[in-house]
């Protein structure tokens, strides 16, 4: 593993191509939130089925991400990266000329492949580009990278579809052209540092022989089911919680909305201050299981107190905490024992693609709780599945794991 000095340049491109993906997947996938009512009334359909353009996103996402990180090592990092980012970009360029339900549900469905496809190699990628004591800090800015991309989609999608002539189909290949471009600069400028990856000393196991080993592992089931209840506290909250706070605290809809968009706004310095401080701190687990509890309570909090500035407190202290373990926790999977890029692809890949399926069955199951016991009473049963998050109590303190070796770099 390559050391500060020798770290190439070319990192540097790496990471703005990572970054140029960040910020427009996440727009892939939302893009027909703020202007669902026209495409609703475009296709005559009920609530219900243009929800599922949104998120079967998450479904196509979590199968595929697990299905891209088995055949990792066959398809190789960038080929991956290359692929997912030309289907999401065909995928939302096409949406925009679908003239049935099913057909902009096939490009919606195609958009979420390719989603899948490159989460695992965005993820692993800098294994192979920055020295380890970097991690944490890229980490942080990538994670930083999709909040503020989901924050921006909601806030310019809608003047967008006015300047496009009111034409939703406009809009969403508008975001779908940004991603054929993304895609364009990945075959174009993306490559591996090879150099750097064939050498990669750890202080104990010999490396598994397969990718799919490396699923059998504890500390990666451990990783698996932590972050699998973020994802599931996640995805519930942003479903319910506008309607929640609309009809038990009496909020307007328009109130109730910006008021659950608080926490992915906060969210955007809880994933970079997860990253920067784990790295300036030299530890990892005290930046895990007891930020995640720390922000399941904020959210209970949010749910139980009647105030509208304790609410807000709540909302925002739960996104600024709560996200913070993410960047840390990815870095961890990378800093594990036997660890390699290639298997690190396949490790975050079906961690995160596993959380997505639950995250999408989440609202469906909640939602029909619901129906029996109420709203309120669903959510607060169901945000519980946060306490996961206790998984990363156990998983080992990775910071110290690094043996750098000097290597000729790449690029």
């Amino acid at each position: 593993m390559i050391d500060q000095t020798q770290a190439s340049p070319y990192r540097w491109v790496i990471e703005g191509l990572l970054i140029s993906s960040l910020l427009v997947q996440e727009a892939i996938w939302l893009a027909p939130a703020p202007i669902l009512e026209p495409i609703i009334k475009y296709f005559n359909i009920g609530l219900g089925r243009a929800g599922i353009l949104i998120s079967i996103i998450a479904l196509f996402m979590g199968v595929f991400a697990i299905l891209g990180g088995l055949a990792g090592r066959q398809l190789g990092i960038i080929r991956s990266l290359v692929a997912g980012a030309w289907m999401m970009g065909v995928g939302g360029v096409l949406s925009g000329y679908a003239t049935s339900y099913w057909a902009l549900f096939a490009c919606r469905a195609l958009e979420g492949i390719g989603f899948g496809i490159v989460m695992g190699p965005g993820q692993a990628l800098p294994m192979q580009w920055f020295p380890p004591r970097e991690w944490p800090y890229i980490n942080g800015v990538n994670l930083l990278c999709g909040n503020i991309s989901m924050a921006l989609t909601f806030a310019v999608t809608a003047p967008l579809y006015y300047r496009f002539g009111s034409s939703w189909g406009a809009t969403l290949s508008f975001y779908g052209a940004l991603e054929i471009g993304v895609a364009i600069l990945w075959t174009v400028f993306g490559r591996e540092n090879k150099s750097a990856a064939a050498v990669d000393l750890q202080r104990s196991a010999p490396k598994p022989a397969r990718s799919l080993d490396v699923l059998k592992r504890s500390d990666i089931l451990l990783a698996a089911l932590g972050i699998f209840g973020g994802v599931w506290m996640t995805s519930l909250h942003g479903a319910f919680m506008p309607q929640f706070f609309h009809t038990y605290r009496g909020l307007t809809l328009p109130q109730a909305g910006r008021l659950a968009a608080v926490p992915t706004t906060a969210a955007i310095a809880g994933s970079l201050l997860g990253g920067v401080f784990s790295g300036l701190a030299g530890r990892r687990k005290p930046f895990t299981w007891p930020l995640g509890l720390v922000g399941l309570a904020c959210a209970l909090c949010a749910m139980l107190i009647p105030n509208y500035s304790a609410i807000f407190a709540a909302q925002f202290m739960g996104g600024l905490i709560g996200s913070m373990p993410w960047p840390v926790v990815i870095t961890m999977t990378m800093e594990l024992d036997g660890m390699t890029p290639e298997l690190a692809h396949t490790a975050l890949a079906c961690i995160w693609g596993a959380a997505f399926v639950g995250g999408f069955f989440a609202p469906l199951v909640a939602g029909v709780i619901a129906q029996s016991i109420g709203l309120q009473a669903a959510l607060i049963i169901f945000t519980l599945v946060g306490l996961s998050q206790l998984a990363f109590y156990f998983m080992p303190e990775t910071a110290s794991n690094r043996e750098v070796v000097r290597v000729a770099a790449a690029g």
